[in-house]
């Protein structure tokens, strides 16, 4: 279903309907960061897929492919001009490291900004992750 980000910041932390699945993807294509993938059930408007999330802090493709995961928190969001926001979240599993989650953030808006030349913006939902913390 297409809904708007509104939605999706309100609607997926501790949902049992919309999980978190990570993507095998080439490193070239994860920007830096170790977790990527979507929210299979929730579409976003500004490309027809699903809305794009990803993992700061896990190790290295640590989240298995394939299995859906509960989202137990939104970290902040890569906020791009053209809508096709990234999602930082945390799962319920253990491996999650504060610090490692921060540089990974850092890294992954860098790269991607740097590889697609899209404009955007990090915006976090804690204070611990605003972009003069990371």
């Amino acid at each position: 279903m297409f809904c708007n980000f509104d939605f999706v910041i309100t609607n997926v932390v501790d949902s049992e309907q919309y999980k978190a699945v990570f993507e095998n993807r080439k490193s070239r294509y994860m920007f830096g960061c170790n977790n990527y993938g979507e929210i299979p059930k929730l579409l976003n408007s500004s490309d027809g897929d699903a809305w794009d999330i990803f993992a700061p802090g896990y190790s290295y493709k640590h989240l298995k492919f394939d299995q859906e995961y509960k989202i137990k928190d939104l970290i902040g969001v890569f906020q791009l001009k053209n809508g096709n926001h990234k999602l930082a979240i945390k799962v319920y599993v253990n491996d999650f490291d504060e610090s490692k989650a921060k540089l990974e953030i850092k890294r992954y808006v860098n790269i991607y900004k740097r590889r697609t030349g899209k404009i955007g913006k990090w915006i976090a939902f804690d204070n611990d992750y605003r972009w003069s913390n990371l």
